[in-house]
Order: structure tokens, then sequence, then C-alpha cells
């Protein structure tokens, strides 16, 4: 998607996009490389975007994973099935309907659930409904990451996950901190 397309898009849906400006190569690679694929064979991506992080995901993921992506976009989930991956499953929902979702997927725990949702503009108290629900559906010692632009709200993930790290993606514009978190056993 051109950065213009993206531009556009973003302005039409700020309430739930947050950004004007597309997640860099970079700080895509960067979270990618905090995850150990080895470990990996069910993966959700939450707030899709247009894939600029879902392809750094499909680059590692084994080829019997599955990448679940969560979009509210019609016009990403569209961009996004465009990567055309038999691994990938493109889904229009919230992350609120996380736990309904799996049960029709017949899935019961994730390895891993990545975020760029922009909880930033969005309620605390959803904000902490969807760590509660990230955190009840992964496995023992899965991995959460977050993309942030600020570690204004890093002490939420400490209250859910009981740990919290974060990795500075200075080369995004604007420059990210990916926070890492892992599901107690």
């Amino acid at each position: 998607m051109s950065k213009f397309s993206f531009l556009q898009e973003s302005l039409r849906n700020m309430k739930t996009m947050g950004t004007v400006i597309q997640t860099s190569n970079y700080a895509g690679k960067a979270l990618a490389g905090m995850l150990d694929f080895s470990e990996i064979s069910i993966i959700v991506e939450l707030g899709g975007g247009d894939g600029a992080i879902t392809k750094h995901l499909l680059k590692k993921l084994k080829k019997d994973a599955r990448l679940y992506v969560f979009e509210v976009n019609e016009t990403f989930c569209a961009k996004l099935k465009e990567l055309n991956d038999d691994r990938l499953h493109v889904i229009l929902d919230s992350a609120e309907n996380l736990e309904e979702q799996f049960k029709k997927l017949g899935i019961q725990q994730a390895d891993a659930i990545v975020s760029s949702i922009p909880f930033a503009i969005m309620p605390e108290t959803f904000h902490l409904q969807i760590l509660t629900l990230c955190n009840k559906l992964l496995k023992p010692g899965a991995s959460f990451l977050q993309i942030h632009y600020s570690l204004f709200q890093k002490n939420l993930y400490n209250q859910v996950f009981g740990n919290v790290e974060f990795e500075f993606a200075a080369f995004n514009i604007p420059p990210v901190f990916i926070i890492h978190s892992k599901k107690m056993d």
C-alpha cells in the first residue's frame, strides 16, 4: 500500500488506527526478531493494518504454522489477503471478540500474540480488557508483543502479565517501543 493510500485510510479511520504513518520494515523485523519461531504453531496478530508486521511474521513462520490476523478495517483486510499465503488467516473482527473467534476456529491457546492496536488513544479499561483476554488465551510462557509510541502505559503490562521488557525501535518514524511480556505459568 502506498504511503498516500495509507494516509488517506488513516484520516478516514483515525479512531481505530491511531497513526498516519505505516510501521517501518525496521520495526517489523525487530518485533519478529523477538520471537522464537521454532516454538510457534499458532500466532495471532491484532491490528494487522496493511501487513507491515504481518509480512515479517510470515517470513519467519514455520511451513505448518498458522497466523491469524484480526483487523477491523475492511480495506486493510483486503490488502492483507493479497499476501496470498496459506498460513495466513485474515479475520474481520475486533480483538474484543478474540475468545469467541478462538472457539469458532478450534483454537485453545496461542503460542504468541503480537499487537499494534493503538491503545494510547483508547480508554484504559479497553486496554486492560484486551491485555487480560490475551493473557488468558496465551499458553504458559508464551509471548505478548505490543507496538507503542511511548511507555506511558507500561505498568498495565506488568499488572496483567507480571513482567514487562521493551525494545526501542529508533529507525521507525516516529520511533516506537516494542513491549514484550510473557504469560506466567
